[in-house]
């Protein structure tokens, strides 16, 4: 069903139609930008604390660091999802605006209808077609005014910081290679797992079974 037109601007009919096309491409969206942003916090979190898990196991400060180019890229990504779910917001608001004048302009029929008819002009002289234009570029202010209030986002330096806390305060870990294998009193071979340095007493050490000829002594 057509809707009737308004007289004064007999082109309005085609602009609404393509208006209530791009409000629904503007709002299905901005559903999947809220499911991104959702997805990244998911992410990050997953990735920290595997490698969190895996640094405190093996007591490895390197693996735990590792979480942090991690959360500094994911965290960038997400600012910049936000600014473009920002957009989408705003975008979204203006073609309700287009309509909500629209349907006044239908509506009026006296003293108030060129006001109507003024306001519905100006909102169809402001639209601009093409949800794209929501993925300009994003400049650093933009970046922090969108993400500055936004508590979620916080979470990311929340973590970064944790990462460089617990790579901090984390006891090194042997190398791989710090043992050795000493020599019983049965005569047989026992591997320590120390460092040769920190053997000592009437011990012997000898070359530990499997080991490569001519790598030890």
């Amino acid at each position: 069903m057509t809707a009737p037109s308004v007289p004064e601007l007999p082109f309005v009919d085609d602009v609404i139609e393509v208006a209530i096309t791009d409000l629904d491409s503007s709002r299905a969206l901005l559903q999947r930008l809220l499911a991104i942003q959702d997805a990244l916090l998911a992410t990050t979190l997953t990735i920290v604390s595997l490698l969190l898990s895996l640094g405190f196991t093996n007591d490895r400060a390197a693996v735990v660091l590792l979480a942090l180019p991690v959360v500094v890229v994911l965290a960038c990504v997400d600012a910049t999802t936000r600014v473009h779910f920002q957009r989408v917001s705003e975008r979204i608001a203006r073609l309700e605006t287009l309509l909500h004048h629209y349907v006044v302009a239908l509506r009026e029929l006296r003293t108030a209808r060129p006001t109507a008819v003024r306001n519905l002009r100006r909102s169809i002289d402001a639209y601009q077609f093409g949800v794209e234009r929501a993925f300009e570029h994003v400049s650093a202010k933009q970046l922090r005014r969108a993400n500055g209030r936004v508590p979620r986002w916080w979470l990311y330096p929340g973590m970064a910081a944790l990462i460089a806390l617990c790579a901090l305060v984390m006891p090194v870990g042997r190398s791989p290679g710090s043992s050795v294998c000493i020599e019983t009193a049965g005569g047989g071979v026992a591997r320590v797992n120390e460092p040769p340095e920190a053997v000592s007493g009437s011990v012997t050490i000898v070359p530990c079974p499997g080991a490569r000829r001519g790598s030890g002594p």
